[in-house]
């Protein structure tokens, strides 16, 4: 007789990204709500789906938090595409966190109204840079033009990198971030060995200068910004970001009543609780009661000791006291 196998690894992966895709779209239209008018639901699902096939990780944790981030996401206006680096999508423990990249904090502190330019950029070996604060604050950078552009463009080619922003009322500031002062920070973060810290190393070293920008410029910018920022220190210090409170359709509702069967593991802890917690409400009265009637000897559910049969000749109803 052949053994019956149970589903592969990749069933299951495929599973779980049919139902993904289902609850991206029962969540389309809040989704198209809180979308600024330059993007569509339909590509900011699609970026997210694209993310989370590049992440495959990401489908092991929670998907109240995936909805939840990629909801975030959409209420900042920034695209999940990797290659655009505006934000990702980061596994970190059963949660999914949102981080902002440098481009997205450059792109909401545009959309702040705060802002003429920001400039960031990194600073290699061989080139040419000093800096210097105080009241001649200044910033020289001479690039070298690389005759060996892919090699030249390495992680431990950088020595620096600096964000310049001008502001509309005239005034100037600038960060400076050495290649110490990076990997220091990069160190320190909890999402230091994955996500954009291992794909985009310099786009993330450009945030370690534009950051401090951003942290100035929020305390008069949107909330928008001052979210931005908010989620990135959160991410780098490894706290809970709380994205799942905005997923915009009831997950567990969903699994309780059976809508939604081939969610991720993680994903329906809160749901299996409450479903464990009931099938053992249930069990615990059904033991507590069961037992051999004190009368007839009949091994059944008893009242005050007795079997229904029994309990009902004594002239009292099942459960009334006596």
């Amino acid at each position: 007789m052949a053994q019956e196998l149970g589903p592969t690894n990749a069933q299951v992966a495929q599973k779980q990204i049919t139902t993904i895709r289902e609850v991206f779209n029962r969540s389309a239209g809040e989704i198209t709500k809180a979308l600024p008018r330059h993007l569509s639901s339909d590509r900011m699902l699609r970026t997210a789906m694209t993310s989370i096939l590049r992440t495959p990780s990401l489908l092991a944790c929670d998907i109240k938090s995936l909805i939840g981030a990629v909801m975030q996401a959409a209420q900042l206006g920034l695209e999940l595409d990797t290659n655009l680096g505006f934000a990702y999508l980061v596994p970190f423990k059963d949660q999914v966190q949102l981080i902002p990249g440098y481009k997205g904090l450059v792109n909401l502190a545009y959309r702040s109204g705060l802002v003429l330019n920001i400039d960031s950029r990194i600073v290699r070996v061989g080139e040419e840079f000093e800096f210097e604060y105080g009241t001649n604050a200044r910033v020289v950078h001479r690039p070298k033009l690389a005759t060996t552009f892919d090699n030249e463009k390495t992680e431990s080619n950088v020595v620096a990198s600096y964000c310049i922003a001008y502001l509309k009322g005239g005034e100037r500031h600038f960060e400076v971030r050495s290649k110490a002062e990076i990997d220091s920070i990069r160190r320190r973060s909890k999402a230091g060995q994955k996500g954009p810290w291992v794909t985009d190393y310099e786009e993330m070293a450009k945030k370690t200068s534009t950051r401090p920008t951003c942290n100035l410029l929020q305390m008069s910018a949107s909330a928008d910004l001052q979210i931005a920022v908010g989620l990135d220190e959160k991410a780098e210090a490894g706290i809970a970001q709380g994205l799942s409170d905005l997923a915009p359709i009831d997950i567990d509702a969903l699994v309780m009543t059976g809508e939604m069967k081939d969610m991720p593991t993680s994903a329906t802890d809160a749901a299996k609780k409450k479903l464990d917690k009931l099938a053992g409400t249930t069990e615990k009265k059904k033991n507590d009661t069961a037992g051999t009637c004190k009368k007839c000897g009949a091994e059944e559910d008893l009242v005050k000791g007795l079997c229904m049969d029994c309990s009902q000749r004594e002239g009292r109803e099942p459960g009334q006291e006596g």
